[in-house]
């Protein structure tokens, strides 16, 4: 259930904080910003920017007895969903972590979400690190958007840009930062966590051991 905490830790562009006609129009966006065509090109940074993962299903790593990372999948949702690199990747990949724990704990601190006291304050330290996530958004949107290869990129972010509402009109950039922000933080850590376990599940139930840790 998602309750005007939830709404005010995502963004006012979220979906999850749209209502009626406004939330139609999003949710039929976002349907056909990423057409089936695209799985196989999500497939494709998925399998390059998690090779420990690739390894690990393998069953090489699983027999050595190394240690299974559920912590790397942020590697392969910055490449698939923002089509992250370079410093950029490196930027997130430091404030992701810290943004979302600490907007997941703010979802049941109703009354933490509500007092800006600085960054001594969960809402304020939260508000500087979206502040951080909206800036490399921006540069990453400047990026793609200059790319002229646009047409053929199959990262989120870039079809999300491409894709168009019926009038037209674009998505604006605030409100594809807070999209963005909510397929992390709806997404990611309990994806990985639960393909962390099963790997280690299987691992087991074939005779094989496989520490999961973070």
């Amino acid at each position: 259930m998602w309750n005007r905490t939830s709404i005010l830790v995502l963004g006012p562009g979220s979906t999850f904080g749209l209502q009626d006609e406004a939330h139609r129009r999003r949710r039929k966006l976002l349907g056909s910003a990423i057409p089936r065509q695209a799985d196989a090109g999500l497939r494709e940074p998925r399998r390059k920017g998690n090779p420990q993962g690739d390894r690990h299903l393998a069953g090489g790593a699983g027999v050595r007895g190394a240690p299974f990372d559920e912590s790397d999948h942020l590697n392969v949702i910055l490449r698939a969903v923002f089509g992250a690199q370079g410093a950029e990747f490196d930027a997130l990949r430091k404030v992701m972590p810290p943004l979302v724990a600490l907007g997941s704990q703010l979802v049941f601190l109703p009354w933490a979400a509500h007092a800006d006291l600085g960054p001594w304050s969960p809402w304020g330290r939260f508000l500087g690190l979206r502040r951080e996530f909206d800036v490399i958004v921006q540069s990453l949107i400047d990026r793609v958007e200059a790319d002229p290869n646009l047409e053929q990129r199959d990262d989120v972010l870039s079809l999300m840009l491409q894709s168009r509402y019926e009038d037209g009109t674009a998505m604006s950039r605030s409100d594809l930062a807070d999209e963005l922000f909510t397929l992390l933080a709806a997404g990611h850590e309990t994806t990985a966590t639960q393909l962390a376990w099963a790997v280690r599940t299987v691992a087991q139930a074939s005779g094989r051991v496989v520490a999961v840790g973070r």
